[in-house]
């Protein structure tokens, strides 16, 4: 209860984030924190160059936040993104992370590397819209496996990442489905990580575009494309037949000097027009962000570390209340902004800081 009434003055997620690396312990804050060299705060530091000019005269009396993915009702544009070792926050790991995802109204996201099992994931949680993080394997009975299981287990999509590289451990997800030829593998995984055995399935580094219209063949659930960071991209994935896609460079974790997602959406939003939904992700911090976001043609945005910093506070209702920040700045800025729709915010209402110059 101490730690409840504690947060309860936390204004921003600038000092969630500050809360949460004191209480952190270290090998998990520096997880959390990083990336490659300065991508990260590039992520953020990227929203500095865009600038928003308000419509005035406008009736802002009935403010409406709420908007649908891939058909699916949101109280607010927002999915909490897939995001690995939540178990040493807390060993319930993403049970408390979807439940808080459900109560707010907004989407989850359960990590391809994650420490629960789906089975376990709906049968302890109350869950709401869901997707499962996923990749192509080079045995690809392991991706109609997990395709199979998220249908089973009520996931309305799959978030297809192009990963080249493997951890170096394998996770309860894999675990779970259950493959004879992995049954000398433990049947229980504590910590959700454990070394890799010889037969452990490798990611794909020959996946193609052509593996997501194979992918697209074999399930009924909608495929979101995660990694889209141009027009060349964007087009190939639409293409390939997707319903949406992300556009992300993973927190800045895998390549260095990649642009920040929010000076490539424009592109990617012109490029697909409107053949599929457009999301992003990455340096959102503040409810005048996901506004830009918006603005800038994101149906919706995916929000990771803030997340995180949240459940280190206050598990739950941590979660809860960065949500309620969010929430709280988007109306605000909506209000000032004189946009009373989320679905209906002009192009125009924001401009990079170099036009204004020019002007």
């Amino acid at each position: 209860m101490v730690l409840l009434r504690a947060i309860r003055d936390v204004k921003s997620i600038e000092e969630f984030r500050l809360r949460a690396e004191e209480k952190l312990d270290p090998s998990m804050k520096k997880y959390i924190s990083g990336s490659h060299n300065t991508q990260t705060d590039d992520n953020v530091k990227a929203f500095h160059n865009y600038l928003i000019r308000p419509y005035i005269g406008c009736d802002t009396t009935n403010i409406n936040m709420s908007t649908t993915m891939l058909g699916h009702p949101l109280s607010i544009p927002i999915c909490i993104a897939p995001m690995e070792r939540q178990q040493y926050i807390n060993p319930k790991a993403e049970r408390i992370t979807a439940a808080a995802a459900k109560k707010n109204g907004i989407g989850f996201s359960l990590s391809g590397w994650t420490a629960t099992k789906m089975e376990d994931l709906v049968a302890d949680a109350d869950t709401g819209l869901k997707f499962l993080n996923m990749y192509i394997y080079e045995d690809k009975s392991w991706t109609v496996h997990l395709a199979r299981k998220a249908e089973k287990y009520g996931f309305h999509g799959l978030l297809i990442g192009f990963a080249k590289t493997n951890p170096a451990a394998y996770t309860a997800t894999l675990h779970s489905c259950g493959r004879s030829r992995y049954a000398n593998l433990e049947d229980k995984i504590p910590s959700g990580l454990t070394p890799r055995d010889k037969n452990y399935p490798l990611t794909s580094p020959s996946c193609s575009w052509a593996d997501i219209k194979w992918l697209k063949s074999i399930t009924r659930l909608p495929v979101i494309a995660k990694g889209i960071l141009s027009a060349r991209d964007a087009i190939q994935a639409v293409n390939a037949g997707v319903d949406a896609v992300l556009v992300s460079n993973h927190g800045g974790r895998q390549l260095q000097g990649v642009p920040a997602p929010i000076d490539v959406l424009p592109e990617v939003v012109r490029a697909v027009g409107n053949r599929c939904e457009v999301y992003m992700d990455g340096g959102i911090r503040t409810g005048s962000n996901l506004f830009i976001a918006l603005a800038l043609g994101a149906r919706a945005v995916f929000i990771g570390r803030p997340i995180l910093w949240g459940y280190a506070c206050g598990d739950e209702k941590g979660i809860s209340d960065v949500i309620d920040i969010y929430k709280q700045e988007l109306s605000s800025t909506m209000t000032l902004a004189g946009v009373p729709d989320v679905s209906k915010i002009p192009g125009d209402v924001v401009i990079r800081r170099e036009k204004i110059a020019r002007l």
